[in-house]
């Protein structure tokens, strides 16, 4: 045995790795992304001097000027948001039943009714359902595509709640019998949605339709959330003269500056007052009862997300069922439009008010 090669040869690979070790770059912190602006579009034309801008991003600096250097900006402003709850505030809930249908549409009798389901929490992927502790896995007589399952549950909530829905495909998500979420999508999605209603036990229905591909379903909330934590991602500007502006975002914290937004313009003119201004972040509404109504449900959506919201179906930012004909919220700046409806005594839901508008703009 060649002891001097075996060492020549261990010398030049510990060498041969050490290069490979130091030839391996060392990634600098990623830049943040910028956010992504929603409204005021490009080129859009407004009539009021107080305009709000609305984005989709965390901790993010904003820009207004009237010229495209953004040299001596009209507004600037560093918009920081509060940290959501943690993962240990959040519950599943429990004493779920799952009614899992053969069909796609909730129809005929159900091929499964599984009870005792502690939680919705799942990932079946491209097989069949698969319900933890249940005695038949996977759930017989379903296949792996083209079902549907209804979970139902009895929940104590609290005042204000902020639900998380993921699914794909087709999801419905009901309170108390009332639809406050529908939509149907291809890819894996979460929505957020906050729920505000008389503390007690409520009905929760999440309803999900399995196309093709991965299924997944999950529903989670947080209780007695704060307002406080609704994320800042809209801005109210200060008085501003008519003519020409020009704005941008970027992410920006306490580590590091994202790069700059693209750039849109938006004009002023013709500014008209602003009606049903409020000027601090406590909000009430009030509207007319009806005789005979048992229940109202109020929809509140910033305007930002109004397109959104009709042409999607995607739920607006706030759902509220009450008995009362009046309600108290504490909201982020912006501009938002409500409407209210009213169930009476037979069960049946009125049409949709007309769709008011006010502005939340603090001093």
């Amino acid at each position: 045995m060649n002891f001097s090669a075996i060492a020549l040869r261990l010398s030049s690979f510990i060498a041969l790795a050490f290069a490979l070790i130091v030839a391996i770059p060392v990634h600098a912190q990623q830049p943040l992304p910028p956010p992504y602006i929603f409204t005021p579009n490009d080129g859009d034309v407004l009539h009021t001097s107080t305009p709000s801008l609305h984005w989709y991003g965390y901790d993010v600096e904003v820009q207004v000027d009237d010229d495209t250097d953004f040299s001596s900006p009209v507004y600037e402003n560093l918009i920081s948001t509060p940290t959501y709850p943690t993962a240990d505030n959040v519950t599943f809930g429990s004493n779920w039943t799952a009614t899992i249908y053969n069909n796609m549409s909730f129809s005929g009798s159900p091929t499964q009714i599984i009870r005792n389901v502690n939680g919705i929490n799942f990932n079946w992927g491209s097989g069949p359902p698969r319900i933890p502790n249940h005695a038949a896995n996977p759930v017989p007589g379903i296949g792996a595509d083209y079902f549907s399952v209804r979970f139902t549950s009895q929940q104590n909530l609290e005042a204000i709640s902020e639900f998380y829905i993921s699914y794909d495909d087709f999801g419905r998500f009901l309170v108390d019998g009332v639809e406050v979420f529908s939509a149907m999508q291809t890819n894996l999605a979460t929505y957020p949605l906050i729920v505000m209603l008389p503390p007690g036990t409520h009905t929760l229905t999440l309803e999900r339709s399995e196309i093709i591909g991965d299924s997944i379903h999950q529903l989670q909330w947080l209780n007695n959330l704060s307002f406080a934590l609704l994320p800042h991602d809209t801005v109210v500007l200060p008085p501003l003269a008519d003519g020409v502006y020009y704005w941008r975002v970027r992410r920006s914290n306490t580590s590091q500056t994202g790069d700059w937004s693209e750039v849109r313009q938006f004009t002023i003119a013709d500014a008209a007052p602003d009606l049903n201004l409020m000027t601090s972040n406590s909000v009430t509404l009030t509207w007319q009862g009806i005789a005979n109504s048992t229940l109202y449900h109020a929809q509140i959506s910033r305007i930002s997300e109004l397109e959104h919201w009709m042409t999607t179906g995607v739920i607006p930012e706030l759902v509220v069922l009450t008995p009362d004909t009046s309600l108290n919220v504490d909201l982020p700046e912006g501009r938002y439009n409500w409407r209210v409806q009213a169930k009476n005594q037979a069960g049946r839901w009125s049409d949709w008010s007309v769709l008011e508008t006010f502005t939340v703009d603090l001093p």
